[in-house]
């Protein structure tokens, strides 16, 4: 399977990410549910922790603070996370926590996969 790069203009596409997709220097495995940045720091992170509004934002300051991240670097982190764990309905729609899990919502949608 050929792999998919989105820029942040592409990032209102109706279909879900697939193994191998990328937003810039970030890399989704389905496989492995993991967010890989794959170019001079090879940076994982595992998807399946990201089930609260606090930990999503945690992740995002704790990231954009490395001085390898660019600020196009954490444009394409947030776009990626947006598309793979459909942020505003299942984490924080209308400023609300939701009782979400990201483990089971990510291995539902990419169970095939």
């Amino acid at each position: 399977m050929s792999s998919r790069c989105f820029k942040t203009s592409d990032s209102l596409f109706h279909y879900p990410p697939q193994h191998g997709d990328h937003w810039g220097p970030w890399q989704f495995d389905a496989r492995l549910l993991t967010l890989t940045h794959i170019d001079d720091s090879w940076y994982e992170i595992d998807l399946e922790t990201l089930d609260t509004s606090a930990r999503m934002l945690d992740l995002i300051f704790q990231i954009t603070s490395k001085t390898w991240v660019s600020r196009e670097d954490a444009g394409h982190l947030i776009e990626a996370l947006r598309a793979l764990l459909s942020l505003q309905a299942n984490l924080c729609s209308f400023g609300y926590e939701r009782g979400f899990s990201a483990t089971r919502f990510l291995r539902a949608r990419y169970a095939e996969q």
